[in-house]
C-alpha cells in the first residue's frame, strides 16, 4: 500500500516538473530551452494555445506564426551549443536557422502533427523520421545553415496531390454508390453507409485542416 501511493506521489510530481503556459504570444528574443538543450526561437510573432514538453521537445499547439494561418501542433529543439530560429512554417514546410560553432555535425528536431510524413530537407546532412513520435531528426554541419523541410514530397509523389485525391474519394465512394442503386446491384443500406462514410470523412479531412 505504501509502495503504490510513493509511486502515485512521485508520478504527481513528475508531472508538476513538465512546464506548460496556455495561450501566449511570442516575440522574436524569446528562448526556450529544455534541460541541456540549445535555445529555441521565432524571427517573428508567433502565438499558441499552450506550451509544454512532450518526448524532449518544446511542444507548441495551434501555432499561428506572424499572424497567418493555424498550424496545428509543433515541437522544436537543438542540441547545446546550438540556436535554432523558426524563420517560416507553412502547409508543407518548415524552415529554420542553424547558428553554432560547434565543430562538426549538430542535431535539430521538428515535430509536426499536420504533416507526418518524411520530409526533404534542404541543406541537411541527414534527415530522420520517427512514425511513432512525428519527430524529424535533422543533423546539419557549419554555422549560418538555412535548413528547410519540405513535407509536399512523399516517395515522389506532391502531398497536395495526395490531399486533392482524399478530398475527392468520399464523394466519389458515394457517387459511385448511387449509381450502383440507380442499376439495383447494392440496397438502400449500402447508399446509406457511402452517405456516412463520405460525411465522416470530410468533417476529418476539415478538422485536419483546422490544425486539431
Amino acid at each position: 500500500m505504501k509502495k503504490t501511493k510513493i509511486i502515485a506521489i512521485s508520478t504527481v510530481f513528475m508531472f508538476l516538473l513538465i512546464p506548460m503556459v496556455h495561450g501566449f504570444a511570442i516575440d522574436g528574443p524569446t528562448n526556450f530551452v529544455y534541460g541541456t538543450g540549445g535555445n529555441v526561437r521565432f524571427d517573428d510573432s508567433t502565438t499558441s494555445t499552450y506550451y509544454r514538453i512532450v518526448n524532449a521537445v518544446s511542444r507548441f499547439s495551434s501555432v499561428r506564426y506572424n499572424g497567418g494561418t493555424n498550424r496545428g501542433r509543433l515541437g522544436f529543439d537543438c542540441q547545446d551549443g546550438v540556436n535554432m530560429t523558426i524563420l517560416g512554417i507553412g502547409p508543407y514546410q518548415i524552415q529554420y536557422s542553424v547558428a553554432t560553432l560547434v565543430p562538426g555535425a549538430v542535431t535539430t528536431t521538428v515535430y509536426y502533427a499536420n504533416n507526418d510524413h518524411l520530409p526533404v530537407g534542404t541543406n541537411t546532412d541527414t534527415v530522420t523520421f520517427n512514425d511513432v513520435t512525428d519527430i524529424t531528426t535533422v543533423t546539419t554541419t557549419g554555422n549560418g545553415v538555412i535548413v528547410t523541410l519540405d513535407y509536399a514530397n512523399l516517395t515522389g509523389i506532391g502531398i497536395t496531390g495526395l490531399d486533392f485525391i482524399w478530398s475527392i474519394f468520399p464523394l466519389v465512394v458515394f457517387f459511385t454508390a448511387l449509381e450502383a442503386k440507380k442499376r439495383d446491384v447494392i440496397s438502400n443500406n449500402i447508399v446509406v453507409l457511402a452517405m456516412v462514410f463520405a460525411v465522416a470523412a470530410l468533417v476529418l479531412l476539415a478538422i485536419r485542416s483546422l490544425g486539431a
